[in-house]
């Protein structure tokens, strides 16, 4: 056998190699002394080995005794290990030893069967590994990959959880001590991704969610004795104890009173009582009853003891109060009677004499029964004539001393005899409710020993059934709560014996038997001891319950929970040490265990999966470090990517990994830098791959990666916040992306993907801000599972989970939602009061196991309500038929109890089955089944997914929580009277005030309508109505309010409801209000969100867009004004039919235009409701109705059709919402979560259907067929394949050659990826010599296809390139997106060719200079030397979790490499031959004729020299730098070089420098530059900016500084930033800048283009011509373009930044330069060919006709970048280098800015006076959180500084400007995340030496709420366009003519001329300037002159030419006029 192991966390591997067989066993990792010594017996040496350090232990050889002979001959193989520092035994033992099947005889290492599990890396299931060796160059000694024996992880998947959730492992590694460090419950909530595969565990070690096991010692026979002897105590389990009738009234205890604090009061005679001082608290405190008015009717307080005891009262002890004597009691009367429902007997009566003096109030009572409190006031009244007990107790007061006053005293005692506590057991006694019953294990009968009533009999055995025996097998406590005995039974002690619903036997026994107490110091002469028993008597009983020294333990057998009870003898160490055990399941009840994906078992030898076991906690013990972990999921990509049989699932895999993009939003943290969280998300794309896009969308929706990635997790609704106690909207974040980027893009497309144009010609965009908003609500709610043990958990120690997200459905958004159609959120879906009745047993139905545990998970629920087996549930008889389909009995007739049911037709009912509780109820919610079963099962019902009208008619009104004893109710709402919703408020028949209601149900939580809630009140002889009290404790509210909370349900009323519209003026959105009528106190207490003052407002579509302005709402009578600039109206719902008869419908696509509510199925009714009418003659429509013919539709007719692979249902209805006593009119909108009664299931089914609106939005088809196919190799696919593509995607099939693909439902992968990839467009040949067919490889793909083709060989197995971090260098990397926009956006157009002929190249915006020379040179650098990790080579990472590689030097040498390419030619005989092949794998044989020609001539004189494999390496690097190796297409090019050249001669005038800093993501510049002091009209300008923003900066957190000119005369800078300040005087603000197309307030047409988009705003920014007027240019590159024009030496430098901005008209050719953050390297070290990229420019020489524009723009590229590279040689050749710049490493800002400063140390040697540089830096998205912001502003402020510095000392900082800026502001308002969404206005600064500062320009928002103008759903819309700032910079910079302005600045005419900042306004040395006369604008230039430079210049070109140049292009372009056109207006 050939066996390898990992043996424990340390590195260190061995391997035990059969082949051989005998080995040595080498010990010791290299350092003495640090190993112990320990005696090692191994099996076949003899005697004892003792293994020293470095002591050899060599087993027999062959032929020897202890082995049997082997032909072979010995050969030794090293066994390396290090010592296990975690185990106590030593590693090599006899116990790990033993005979190999393998090998006869011979010893091999087996496994272990101890368990663990991995700390931060579980198994992925697309981790392969390989097993190998390699070896040390360094120390030659082997380093082995292998299995871990000590490890074991079990399958979790899906289809196979967990037996028992993993529970065993907890408890096989519980560490008490150190839980971080013990495996967790494996058990995965259920949701959408495993739910089918759950499955029910009855093992005792079964393991719920989120659950540890409990610490438990069994009280057992055995257990008892044991701990007795350990402690010295005395333990035992009573016996003997009687159920008694008989009184020993020498067993009582005599009390100070009989009443004690918990008795209940009910009192009579008073207008009203103070509840809150009751006279039996133990102190002073008073009774309080007004008497007003009450003549003749005395006072009477019934006391009611809770305890279950009868007294004897001896003495009647009064306490005055603390007020008047008048208010005295004057005499009384005490009656008692001896059960509740005795009669009253008088015990005595008499005068009261109390005493004159007054008692304070809240004094403590200290009285005894001989004596009352002797410091306090009392009066005594001795009855000592009184023998009788009773059960409790009335006192009449007959009057006052002062008649004419109210009643008050401070407390009442009864001092007595406290009777023995059998009545204890008196359980049918109302208010004794518990009683104990014992399982008769040897009962052959169980007879009804006590003649229980049939009700009372039932009920026992329900609740004797309903208990799970969790902690105690024999014993069962029950409590019947408040379900009543039969009237027989009723005073019943004993109650016999009965049987449970699995058939056990029960015997009533007295509540104390068999309770364990630690009678430790009683006589013994009180008890008989038998074993762990004691017998004792009722009487010792008594004495030991009430002495605190003899405490209960338990019961026998229970299991009793470790709770750290200080004197409980379980507490103590050594009892817990000896007795503690571990339980999850004790009672082996129904656990439901689920799975989860990816979860696999290890099965190295077949399965192929490896990890690293480390945790970044156990540093000691780390194998590797957190750089290496974070590589461990960039060598699984490579690996498949490589090696993988499922090539295109896994190249899909990739493809749709870029359209759906996740990044690192918790870089820098454990948890994301470890493997397992991106390979788990990265998963799901390769799951979904080829199935349904839906499905992958769910996915990523419910993801967490995702959910951090796009900050929507814990994302909260804005009532919510507002009920937290502030404003703050749903984070947009998501909401935007989801649609923008993973499904329809911007504008609505055609089928063909070319854009839907609107009247005027523009595309019409997918959706607007209100959508944002809209759909941003839907995604609130969402949160993160708890941790828990295997794949979920990648770091204990941080409390993260990676299993799907869970809605909470308190946060989430409970309104209605716009859709993108103009409707709602729920359109075309079912309404909920049309559903069938009893639509639980209807077709579609659906059911969930909830297994032993009654807690529903989709509903709202109290725990401790759904876990008390008393409470009432809804029990289903084993006759039901929905009995039945949930148990799905097996042959056997056992049930099955599948995971999920869904009723595939109606259930029939006979009349016998009608007779069921189901078939009673208008819903269900859970349903409890549990005859024959030892423990009850439980399925929560699934109601099909169905919506309500927001509006109604006739809308009663619903309370919740309690009424008050003054009448008000509280969180009141309006409900639909026709749903299921609220639940019953009963009151008796003309109930007068003080009158409570309660609550009647069939079971606990039943919702019922309000029908139905007459019905149940009427069968009870009540009646509905509205309560004067109502108070959820358990005498007062009725069966089903009992120990609900008070926000448990909402309850029914008979009281009338308004639901009222509140419209917003300024766009017409409405938001609900509830209108109740008054209760009885006269409030209205209103739920907040659906009060007046709500702010949940929604778009809703009026009839003709008509909506009340102010004027029509002060003159409508429904209506009036609210203070939010509102209008509240009445509201009157009208319903209509649309249709009248099929000849109005033309076709099925009008109908479903029309259509917008939806129906049931309507096979779900009863077979003759509905007539099926046929097609009524329209092609593939059903028609069903309840009456008339195809002729006469009516409003109960249903349409029915197919539609995108689903069935849809349509009601041929419309419900129109009508603001009363007017005309305005809006369609009703639908939602899908009720705001009366919140469930988490209808938030589940709501974002399910907003999944499904985008992905069956008619753009979503072509949008994703066009980025698939510019994945998948056409960056510019034809709109015909583009239509056969979405056409194979929406009908889910793909047919070819007889061959199908896909599913055949819409939305299928595989579908669209065949009709894309099997399409003549993709595979005819001859299409590449279309010029615009084909695309630019990204740079991944090239090195992936190189590795392949080239037959990238690995030395060892797991050695092997990691390609990491490879997006810094070649622009693409696993794993390394750098924005939601993924590597590049799809729209990018590469400047030149492609952009000319209006095409798109997205991969070529990664055409940076430094970045192709570096991937030319690393792959060179690959086939010279293979994979290697040399520093000073450009390389593709390597990684062999060990040190650096060594380096070759020597050209060729691979043996260093962990892997090389093994390419070898089919043939050698030519070179012609070898290059053909090559060109064949490297260029698909695309390669020009030219082209191989050249190469072919350069590699012969290699060839001939007989180095075949030299020859074939030049060849690969020559191949490697031609375009057609990475562009496809034809490359048609010249031999002839381009020529590119910089500047010879001397600029003219001085040198000035543009710096634009492009901070991308949105700065939040509202907290740069804050607002203090007085604003406006004398507003604290603070104060009314921190009310608005939510993130404010603290004032300490501000720098001051002040300005004139705007609203506030002085701002604040935040200190993080303080630079700005302190350079006040060199700098300008501009406040709300932002683009503009015109100018707008929110009252115009602002809501056009795509606004608030990152990637347009971008563009916006950078192009600075909205109206298109000069195509393909940027504002800077046009800039550049007129300062050419002037005679200027311009240079044009980007730094990361946006080319398009830089980008000028092609005739000025302002070649772009791409200035490198680093210091050029000299490329193509130790060469094979010394001219490898000298040719390169031959091979990419100048375009001839119909050359590729992908290989032009490659060629293009490749030129300009090795034309930088020679320039940047040769300025640091000159020595011109920046030498005293304090760099930041780890800032990218600080490498930037230090990039431009060096490049303009060169200004000339370049020969330049103009230079503008674009530096953009990312990361200020901040839509979680605002914390970020303060370490961005500390490196801005700190790099600045340096910079400046830097600028001084060149001394041209006078000459320097910089401009900020930022393609939008933020919001106003943070979102719920405590972030801030896309704005729209933000500020921006300019800072420079010559700049004329200390002001702000623009008009800073005062205000920043809705009372601006500008303001507009919590953005702020521009006033200040961005042209106004670069008017002043061009001026300032050399282009001052108007003409030339005009062309820079297209839309500048927008604006007035004399509000654009003029050079004067920015600088001091300004040239510029505009005034007003006579009302018209003037602007003026002075005149400028400039002096030729002295200065001598170097140039890097051979042949300079006075201005630079690109190549000569023969392809034509479309060169823009540059005359100005016509602005609009």
């Amino acid at each position: 056998s050939d066996k390898r192991y990992w043996i424990d966390e340390m590195k260190r591997s061995f391997y035990v190699n059969c082949v051989g067989c005998p080995f040595l066993v080498t010990w010791g990792d290299g350092k003495e002394g640090d190993i112990p010594n320990p005696p090692v017996s191994i099996e076949g040496v003899e005697g004892d080995a003792e293994l020293l350090p470095y002591t050899t232990v060599t087993l027999p050889p062959f032929g020897s005794n202890a082995f049997p002979a082997v032909e072979k001959a010995s050969e030794e193989f090293p066994l390396l290990t290090e010592w296990m520092k975690d185990d106590e035994n030593a590693l090599l033992n006899s116990d790990i030893l033993e005979s190999s099947t393998q090998c006869d005889g011979f010893p091999s290492f087996r496994q272990p069967e101890a368990v663990a599990e991995t700390k931060d890396d579980a198994p992925l299931s697309i981790l392969p590994t390989v097993f190998g060796r390699s070896v040390d160059p360094v120390t030659g000694l082997e380093d082995i990959f292998a299995y871990d024996p000590h490890l074991t992880l079990y399958e979790n998947t899906p289809d196979k959880p967990l037996a028992d959730g993993g529970g065993q492992l907890v408890i096989d590694t519980y560490q008490p001590l150190d839980p971080g460090d013990q495996v967790m419950c494996h058990n995965v909530h259920r949701a959408h991704d495993n739910e089918d595969g759950c499955q029910l565990s009855y093992l005792d070690t079964a393991c719920a969610p989120d659950t540890v096991p409990q610490e438990t010692i069994v009280l057992d026979g055995a257990n008892l004795e044991g701990i007795s002897a350990l402690t010295s105590r005395s333990l035992y389990a009573v016996t003997g104890l009687t159920i008694s009738e008989d009184l020993n009234v020498e067993d009582g205890v005599f009390v100070s009173s009989v009443l004690d604090e918990d008795s209940v009061l009910s009192v009579e005679g008073c207008n009203s009582w103070s509840r809150g001082y009751a006279a039996k608290d133990r102190k002073t405190e008073k009774f309080w009853c007004d008497r007003a008015g009450i003549e003749n009717t005395p006072t009477t307080i019934v006391f009611s003891p809770p305890r279950s005891q009868l007294s004897i009262v001896h003495k009647l002890r009064m306490y005055t109060a603390n007020t008047s004597t008048n208010s005295d009691p004057a005499s009384f009367i005490l009656e008692g009677r001896v059960k509740p429902d005795a009669e009253w007997e008088i015990i005595s009566s008499g005068d009261l004499d109390l005493p004159l003096d007054r008692n304070g109030r809240g004094i403590p009572i200290q009285s005894s029964y001989e004596s009352g409190d002797i410091n306090l006031q009392y009066t005594e009244v001795s009855l000592s004539t009184n023998t009788k007990a009773y059960w409790d107790y009335k006192l009449s007061i007959p009057a006052t001393r002062d008649p004419n006053s109210n009643l008050q005293f401070a407390e009442v005692e009864l001092p007595g005899l406290l009777l023995p506590s059998f009545p204890v057991s008196h359980s049918c006694t109302p208010g004794a409710q518990s009683s104990r019953w014992m399982k008769e294990a040897d009962a052959e009968t169980c007879p009804n020993s006590a003649n229980l009533g049939e009700g009372t009999y039932k009920l026992f055995s329900d609740l004797i059934s309903a208990k799970p025996d969790v902690y105690n097998p024999n014993i069962r406590d029950v409590t019947r709560e408040y379900r009543e005995c039969d009237g027989v039974d009723k005073y019943k002690l004993d109650l016999g014996m009965v049987q449970a619903s699995d058939g056990t036997c029960w015997s009533h026994v007295h509540d104390f038997e068999h309770s364990v107490f630690d009678v430790t110091g009683a006589d013994p002469a009180d008890y008989t001891v038998s074993g762990s028993m004691a017998q004792i008597s009722n009487a010792f009983l008594d004495v030991i319950l009430n002495d605190s020294a003899y405490p209960i333990i338990g019961i026998l057998d229970d299991h009793v929970a470790i709770d750290g009870s200080p004197n409980s003898p379980l507490d103590q160490p050594d009892v817990q040490d000896v007795f503690m055990t571990l339980e999850f399941n004790p009672s082996r009840q129904a656990v439901l265990i689920c799975g989860s994906p990816g979860e696999v078992a290890t099965d190295p030898f077949a399965s192929d999966h490896s990890f690293d076991i480390t945790t970044p906690q156990k540093t000691g013990a780390r194998t590797l470090s957190i750089w290496e972990l974070s590589a461990q999921r960039h060598t699984t990509w490579a690996q498949l990517a490589m090696r993988a049989d499922d090539q295109l699932r896994q190249r899909q895999s990739w493809a749709l990994s870029q359209i759906i993009s996740v990044g690192l939003p918790g870089s820098g943290t454990v948890f994301y830098e470890t493997n397992e969280p991106y390979p788990s998300f990265y998963d799901q794309y390769v799951q979904n791959g080829f199935g349904s896009y839906r499905n992958l969308l769910k996915d990523i929706s419910f993801n967490k990666i995702m959910s951090e990635w796009l900050t929507f997790l814990d994302n909260k609704s804005l009532q919510y916040n507002i009920n937290k106690g502030f404003i703050s909207y749903a984070d947009e974040n998501f909401a935007r992306e989801i649609m923008q980027l993973f499904s329809i893009g911007l504008f609505m497309l055609n089928k063909d993907g070319s854009k839907i144009l609107d009247e005027d010609g523009k595309p019409v965009e997918t959706y607007t801000i209100d959508d944002i908003m809209s759909y941003a609500s839907a995604w609130t709610g969402f949160e993160e599972r708890d941790a828990r043990g295997g794949a979920s958990a990648a770091n204990r120690h941080v409390d993260r989970s990676l299993d799907p997200l869970y809605i909470n459905p308190e946060s989430r958004d409970h309104f209605p939602k716009s859709n993108l159609y103009g409707g709602f959120i729920g359109d075309q879906v079912v309404l909920c009061n049309d559903l069938p009745d009893r639509a639980f047993l209807r077709k579609g139905a659906t059911y969930k196991i909830l297994g032993s545990d009654p807690t529903p998970t989709m509903l709202s629920s109290e725990v401790a309500v759904e876990m008390n087996p008393d409470r009432p549930k809804m029990e289903l008889l084993p006759s039901s038929p929905l009995f039945n389909m949930l148990c799905s009995p097996d042959s056997n007739g056992d049930c099955t109890f599948p995971s999920k049911v869904v009723l595939e037709d109606n259930l029939f009912y006979d009349d016998a089955a009608k007779l069921g509780l189901e078939y009673k109820v208008d819903t269900l919610r859970t349903v409890e089944m549990k005859v024959g079963m030892s423990h009850p099962m439980y399925y929560e019902y699934i109601r099909q997914p169905c919506v309500e009208h927001t509006f109604y008619s006739n809308a009663k009104k619903v309370i919740q929580g309690q009424v008050h004893g003054d009448a008000v109710q509280d969180n009141v709402m309006c409900a639909d009277p026709t749903l299921p919703i609220a639940t019953s408020m009963c009151l008796e028949p003309g109930s007068e005030q003080s009158v409570g209601g309660t609550v009647h149900c069939n079971y606990m939580g039943e919702r019922m309508t309000y029908d139905s809630a007459i019905e149940t009140c009427a069968a009870k002889g009540l009646e509905l109505g509205e309560p004067w009290l109502f108070r959820k404790d358990p005498h007062e509210s009725g069966p089903c309010a009992k120990g609900a909370s008070f926000t448990d349900f909402r309850s029914w009323t008979d009281s009338s409801c308004q639901v009222q519209a509140k419209v917003s003026f300024d766009a017409g959105k409405v938001a609900i209000v509830h209108s109740p009528s008054p209760d009885h106190g006269g409030m209205t207490n209103t739920e907040p969100s659906v009060s007046e003052a709500s702010l949940n407002f929604f778009k809703t579509p009026w009839t003709n867009g008509h909506f009340p302005s102010l004027n029509d709402c002060l003159s409508i009578g429904s209506c009036h004004v609210h203070d939010d600039e509102s209008c509240i109206c009445d509201t009157e719902v009208a319903v209509n039919d649309v249709f009248t008869s099929s000849s109005e419908i033309s076709s099925i696509a009008d109908l479903k235009a029309a259509l917008h509510i939806g129906a049931a199925d309507p096979q779900s009714f009863e077979d003759d409701h509905f007539t099926n009418f046929g097609s009524c003659g329209i092609d593939g429509l059903t028609v069903y109705s309840t009456g008339g013919n195809c002729a006469s539709f009516n409003s109960d007719t249903i349409f029915s059709f197919e539609w995108k692979s689903k069935s849809l249902f349509l009601k041929n209805i419309k419900s129109e919402v009508y603001i009363s006593g007017s005309s305005f009119v809006f369609r009703n909108p639908v939602q899908f979560i009720s705001v009366v009664q919140t469930e988490a299931r209808d938030a589940y089914h709501e974002t399910d259907e907003v999944l499904d609106s985008l992905f069956y939005h008619p753009s979503h088809p072509p949008f994703l067929a066009m980025r698939l196919a510019q994945r998948f190799g056409l960056s510019n696919a034809s709109p015909s394949l583009i239509e056969r593509a979405v056409t194979a995607y929406e009908a889910g099939s793909y047919e070819t050659n007889n061959l199908q693909f896909g599913s055949g439902k819409y939305g299928d992968l595989g579908a669209l990826i065949a009709a894309i990839l099997l399409d003549p467009e993709s595979r005819e040949a001859v299409l590449d010599a279309d010029q615009s067919h084909g695309h630019a490889k990204a740079p991944l793909d090239k090195v992936i296809s190189v590795f392949r083709s080239m037959g990238l060989k690995f030395e060892s197995p797991l050695v092997m390139p990691t390609l990491l971090d490879s997006y810094d260098t070649i622009g693409q990397g696993s794993y390394e997106s750098p924005s939601v926009f993924n590597f590049y956006l799809v729209e990018f157009a590469h400047p030149g060719a492609v952009q000319d002929a209006g095409l798109t190249s997205p991969e070529t915006s990664l055409y940076q200079s430094y970045r192709l020379l570096y991937l030319l040179d690393a792959m060179s650098t690959t086939v010279k030397f293979g994979v290697n990790d040399c520093p000073r080579l450009p390389r593709f990472e390597g990684w062999r979790n060990s040190s650096p590689f060594q380096c070759s030097t020597v050209e060729g040498n691979t043996d260093f490499s962990p892997a090389h390419f093994s390419y070898w030619p089919s043939s050698v005989e030519s070179v012609q031959s070898i290059v053909s092949e090559l060109s064949l794998l490297l260029t698909s044989s695309r390669m020009s004729a030219s082209n191989e020609a050249l190469i072919t001539s350069l590699v012969q004189p290699i060839f001939d020299t007989g180095d075949i494999a030299k020859a074939i390496r030049a060849a690969q690097q020559y191949i490697l730098t031609t375009p057609e190796a990475h562009t496809t297409g034809i490359a048609r090019i010249s031999e002839n070089e381009r020529q590119l050249t910089g500047y010879e001669s001397k600029p003219r005038g001085p040198y000035k420098a543009l710096v634009f800093l492009n901070f991308s993501g949105g700065v939040d510049s509202y907290n740069l530059l804050v607002p203090k002091g007085q604003c406006g009209s004398g507003e604290d300008g603070y104060a009314a900016y921190a009310a608005s923003r939510g993130n404010a900066i603290p004032l300490d957190g501000l720098t001051s500084i002040s300005t004139s000119d705007q609203v506030c005369k002085e701002f604040g800078v935040h200190s993080d930033f303080s630079l700005l300040a302190d350079l006040y005087n060199q700098t300008i603000f501009f406040a709300n800048i932002g683009t503009l197309f015109k100018p707008l307030t929110r009252h115009d047409e602002w809501n056009v283009g795509d606004l608030f988009a990152h990637n347009s705003m971008q563009y916006n920014l950078a192009r600075g011509d909205p109206y298109d007027e000069a195509p393909d240019t940027g504002v800077l590159g046009r800039l550049l373009d007129m300062l050419q024009k002037q005679g200027h030496h311009t240079s044009a430098n980007n730094l990361n930044g946006e080319k398009q901005m830089l980008q000028g008209f092609p005739e000025y050719q302002n070649t772009i330069t791409e200035v490198t953050l680093s210091n050029p390297k000299d490329l193509n070290q130790y060469p094979t060919v010394t001219d490898l990229f000298d040719v390169a420019k031959q091979l990419n020489g100048v375009g001839e006709l119909g050359n590729s524009f992908f290989g032009e723009a490659w060629a293009d590229s490749m030129s300009t970048a090795l034309f930088e590279h020679e320039q940047l040689m040769a300025i640091a050749a000159a020595g011109i280098e920046v030498t005293d710049y304090p760099l930041n490493g780890e800032s990218n800002l600080s490498k930037g800015l230090n990039a431009i400063a060096n490049h303009m140390l060169s200004r000339e040697f370049r020969n330049v006076n103009r230079d503008i540089f674009v530096l953009r830096q990312g990361g200020f998205d901040m839509h979680h959180s605002s914390d970020g912001l303060a370490p961005a502003f500390q490196d801005m402020n700190s790099e600045l500084g340096k910079f400046i510095n830097e600028m001084k000392r060149q001394g041209i900082w006078e000459d320097v400007a910089i401009v900020f800026g930022s393609e939008f502001g933020r919001s106003i308002p943070t979102n719920s995340n405590g972030g801030t969404d896309h704005g729209w206005g933000g500020h921006s600064f300019l800072i420079g030496g010559g700049v004329n500062g200390g002001k702000v320009l623009g008009n800073y928002p005062h205000p920043l709420d809705s009372a601006h103008a500008q303001y507009v759903r919590g953005r702020m819309i521009p006033t200040t366009p961005h042209e106004f700032v670069w008017n002043g910079v061009a001026q300032w910079l050399g282009v001052r003519t108007e003409s030339d302005l005009d062309l820079v600045l297209p839309n500048r005419k927008s604006f007035s001329e004399c509000d654009h900042f003029t050079d004067k306004d920015l600088f001091v040395d300004g040239a510029c300037d505009c005034t007003i006369i006579n009302g018209a604008c003037s602007c003026q230039c002075d005149t400028v002159t400039y002096s030729p430079t002295v200065s001598p210049t170097l140039s890097p070109s051979e042949s300079p030419s006075s201005e630079p140049t690109t190549h000569p292009s023969s392809l034509p372009s479309v060169i823009p006029s540059i005359s100005p056109t016509l602005n609009p207006t």
